[in-house]
C-alpha cells in the first residue's frame, strides 16, 4: 500500500514538473518547453505530430535552443555574417558596367548574392552591375542570414566636343548648305543640338541646314544641351551679272578690232601684188618697144 502511495505520488510530481515546465518566466520576458514525442534527425529537424510547438509538424532545437523553424535555410540562432565589400564606385555612367568585389564571413560557405531594387536604372548578372537608365538604384549583397546595401547613381553620358569639319563657309545668295559636325564622345546620352543664328536677314538655319539670303555676313552658332557650344562664320555674296556682260562686250570688240587689222593688212597684201603686177607690166611692154624699134633700124639699114 505505501508503494502503491509512493509511486502515485512520483506521478503527480512528474505530471506537475512537466506542466510547469511549459512556461517558466525569466528576467528577459517568457521561454517555452514543449514536451512531444519525436526524434532528430540527421538534418538537425524535430518532428512534432502533434503540434505541441504550435510549428507544425517539423521544426528545429539548435543549440539546445527553443523549438524554432529555418525560414529559407536560415538558422536564426546562427551568428549573423560579416560581409564586407572591397571595391565598387558609387556613379556610373549610362552603358557602363562593373565588378562588385566583396566577401563573406560566415558559417556558411560564404556565398552571396546581388539584388537591385530597379533593374531598368541597374541590371545584375552575377557579381556584374550593368548602368541601365538615369537614376539610383539601391543594391543588395545577400548571405546566409545577412545583408549589406549601397546605392549607385547612374548618369548620362555628357556630350565633350562639338567637332566643326568647316569653320567658315561662303555660299551665293540662294544657295543653301548642311553643315556637317561630329558629336563626341560618340555614345553620347543626349544629342540634340540647338541652331542659332544671329543675323537671320542675312543667313537662316534650321537644325544644321543655313540658307543664304541677303548679302552679308553672320555667325552661326551651334550648342548642346550641356553647354558645349562652336561658331561658324558664313559669308553670303551676290554674284553682279553686269560685269559678266561687260567682259563679254570687251571680247567681242577686241574680236571686231583683230578682223579689221586683218582685212587692212590683206587690202594692204593686195596693193602691194597689184603695184607688182603693174611694174612688170611697164617692164616688158618696154623690152618690145625696144625690140621692135631696133628691127625697124636694122631694114633701114640694109636699104
Amino acid at each position: 500500500m505505501k508503494h502503491t502511495k509512493r509511486i502515485f505520488l512520483i506521478w503527480c510530481m512528474t505530471i506537475l514538473f512537466i506542466f510547469v515546465l511549459e512556461k517558466i518566466e525569466n528576467e528577459n520576458g517568457c521561454f517555452y518547453v514543449e514536451a512531444h514525442s519525436g526524434k532528430t534527425d540527421s538534418s538537425g529537424g524535430h518532428k512534432d505530430n502533434q503540434n505541441k510547438s504550435g510549428l507544425g509538424s517539423y521544426h528545429y532545437h539548435c543549440g539546445g535552443n527553443t523549438a524554432h523553424l529555418h525560414t529559407n535555410g536560415y538558422c536564426p540562432y546562427d551568428p549573423e555574417d560579416t560581409i564586407t565589400i572591397n571595391n565598387y564606385s558609387s556613379t556610373m555612367l549610362l552603358g557602363e558596367s562593373q565588378e562588385v568585389s566583396y566577401s563573406i564571413s560566415s558559417v556558411s560557405s560564404g556565398y552571396g548574392t546581388l539584388t537591385s531594387d530597379n533593374e531598368n536604372v541597374i541590371s545584375v548578372s552575377g557579381n556584374k552591375l550593368i548602368a541601365k537608365g538615369e537614376g539610383t538604384a539601391v543594391i543588395t549583397i545577400n548571405s546566409y542570414n545577412s545583408q549589406k546595401q549601397f546605392n549607385i547613381e547612374v548618369k548620362p553620358v555628357l556630350v565633350s566636343n562639338i567637332k566643326v569639319l568647316e569653320e567658315k563657309i561662303d555660299l551665293q545668295v540662294g544657295e543653301s548648305k548642311v553643315i556637317d559636325i561630329v558629336i563626341e564622345p560618340d555614345n553620347a546620352t543626349n544629342k540634340v543640338l540647338e541652331w542659332k543664328s544671329d543675323n537671320e536677314n542675312v543667313v537662316s538655319v534650321s537644325d544644321g541646314k543655313i540658307v543664304a539670303l541677303n548679302e552679308g555676313i553672320a555667325n552661326i552658332v551651334v550648342k548642346s544641351t550641356n553647354g558645349i557650344e562652336k561658331k561658324i562664320i558664313v559669308t553670303s555674296y551676290i554674284v553682279i551679272t553686269e560685269k559678266i556682260e561687260t567682259s563679254i562686250t570687251t571680247k567681242s570688240t577686241e574680236k571686231t578690232t583683230n578682223s579689221s587689222e586683218d582685212s587692212i593688212n590683206v587690202e594692204e597684201e593686195s596693193e602691194s601684188v597689184e603695184s607688182e603686177k603693174t611694174s612688170s607690166s611697164f617692164i616688158v611692154g618696154g623690152l618690145m618697144l625696144s625690140g621692135f624699134v631696133g628691127i625697124v633700124m636694122v631694114k633701114k639699114r640694109k636699104k
